[in-house]
């Protein structure tokens, strides 16, 4: 039982630390955004005409400044819709695994070994994710360990996800120049 709060418990902590890093680091990642533009635009003026370039340029960064925030809040909304939801999964998975359904005694040791396994899996691949985005400076290291955490679930296609998460929060973090 002990066990099962303190998972509870950092599960709440990540969540809350996470949307507090979300919300005070827009700026950071406006930034970056326009950081990106400005490096996308020094390689497009050689490909583009000057006037088309300098307007692609302007409403690029228009659009960053306005949709970002926007964005930012509605991620906000809807992780806590899916923070409960995920609540009950893990909590449902660790009794599940203390307490297993009435079924034959070796597929419930079957299952059980299975989901500890995957659940021991999933935080060693949580953990070297978020230590990377730590060494990166990323801010929001906390709130993707448990996104990296409960994607890793999902066979072949949840660490690829994961991947393509990271990646565009990697690339536009304000805090880290792009050359």
């Amino acid at each position: 039982i002990t066990f099962i709060v303190l998972c509870v418990a950092l599960f709440v902590w990540l969540i809350s630390v996470g949307a507090n890093a979300l919300t005070d680091n827009v700026q950071t990642y406006i930034r970056g955004g326009e950081e990106f533009i400005n490096w996308a635009n020094s390689y497009l003026q050689a490909v583009l005409p000057e006037d088309m370039n300098r307007d692609m340029n302007q409403k690029a960064q228009s659009e960053l400044k306005e949709r970002l925030p926007e964005v930012a809040s509605s991620l906000l909304t809807m992780l806590e819709g899916i923070g409960f939801e995920l609540l009950l999964f893990l909590l449902y998975l660790l009794f599940w695994t203390m307490e297993p359904l009435p079924v034959n005694k070796k597929v419930s040791q079957l299952f059980r070994t299975y989901l500890l396994q995957k659940s021991l899996v999933c935080l060693i691949f949580a953990i070297c994710m978020s230590g990377l985005l730590l060494s990166l400076s990323c801010p929001l290291w906390h709130i993707l360990f448990l996104v990296c955490f409960f994607l890793n679930y999902i066979p072949e296609v949840g660490p690829i996800v994961c991947f393509f998460i990271l990646l565009p929060l990697i690339l536009l973090d304000g805090n880290v120049t792009l050359k």
